[in-house]
């Protein structure tokens, strides 16, 4: 419980309990204007968005938010995709048109009371918005677990990133959301306009459902998932060839065998293991093993067959041209 405490009164904290905040409003208030307008049938989303509630408030650390974010983000955001066609199809063409700024906005909802003044077009492009600060405050706690707190302080390329993919993508958001008003074209275009373009305003209405759907679908990979395991490329210099008995046995004397053991075929170098330059690799197979000191002494005397044939030449070279 300590830990808990600890952790939601941080930074990352703060927005790990504002995006629950935010993912709750949206859920709840979107599901008034569709409940209202289309039934209760879209209720069944809650299927989804419930448990996806329910996993932020488990994978409340931190540390875990490379992982777990990315996961949310990604069922969100498909569910959200379906979510916002509906929305465009069904229910923001029938929405009441707002008369003064006052009453298309929250304001009204809670300074005059009325209910009603809740479902109208402005209200829900607020609902809208609200999709990229829910963004914001993820990228936000997924930064946080990817470059911690010690890197955070210092301006790298994948930090830079990191933030400029969080603007443009929250740009993009708003486009989206801006893109609802072609829901209510022939109310902008006015009577006479809008029997002029009768076709070219249906067009538009059909493609933008498919383009909103699409962009957000796609929207699900703007979180990144990546692994913050500390590795390193090894150097050339730390992986020589197989290393020989013999030079072994002369880099440690006191690993050589004793005078009574040099008939046997038994070396300093435990059955099953390797020397290839970082640590000793394991070999489960102990005729595994041996085939690595076969192959290596069948190299060493390959070499020395080699040097003692180009001796021979050239002994004999040399006693031909005493003769001649």
């Amino acid at each position: 419980l300590w830990d808990f405490a600890m952790e939601v009164t941080s930074a990352a904290g703060v927005a790990y309990m504002l995006a629950i905040a935010c993912l709750v409003a949206q859920v709840v208030f979107i599901g008034l204007f569709m409940v209202k307008y289309v039934g209760s049938d879209v209720l069944l989303t809650l299927c989804v968005e419930i448990p996806l509630v329910v996993h932020m408030l488990l994978y409340w650390r931190v540390e875990t938010a490379h992982r777990s974010v990315p996961v949310q983000w990604a069922v969100y955001s498909w569910v959200h995709a379906a979510k916002i066609v509906v929305l465009f199809c069904r229910v923001a063409p029938r929405l009441p048109a707002s008369t003064t700024v006052q009453d298309a906005s929250f304001t009204s909802f809670f300074v005059q009371g009325g209910p009603e003044e809740l479902f109208s077009p402005s209200v829900l492009t607020n609902l809208l918005l609200v999709t990229p600060v829910f963004y914001a405050l993820l990228m936000f706690r997924a930064s946080k677990s990817i470059f911690r707190e010690s890197e955070s302080k210092r301006i790298t390329v994948d930090f830079v990133m990191h933030y400029d993919m969080l603007w443009h993508v929250a740009i993009d958001m708003v486009d989206q959301a801006d893109m609802f008003r072609f829901s209510r074209l022939a109310e902008h275009a006015g009577p006479q306009n809008a029997l002029k373009l009768d076709k070219a305003l249906v067009n538009i209405q059909s493609v933008t459902p498919l383009l909103l759907f699409l962009s957000i679908s796609l929207q699900a990979q703007a979180i990144p998932g990546v692994s913050v395991d500390e590795w390193k490329i090894p150097k050339a210099v730390d992986m020589p060839d197989l290393e020989l008995p013999s030079e072994r046995e002369e880099r440690h004397p006191s690993a050589r065998p004793k005078p009574s053991e040099r008939g046997s075929v038994t070396t300093s170098r435990p059955v099953g293991e390797v020397d290839v330059g970082i640590g000793k690799r394991a070999i489960s197979d102990p005729h595994m093993a041996s085939a690595f000191d076969a192959e290596a002494g069948h190299a060493r005397q390959s070499s020395v067959q080699s040097a003692s044939d180009a001796g021979q030449r050239s002994v004999i070279g040399t006693s031909s041209l005493s003769r001649t």
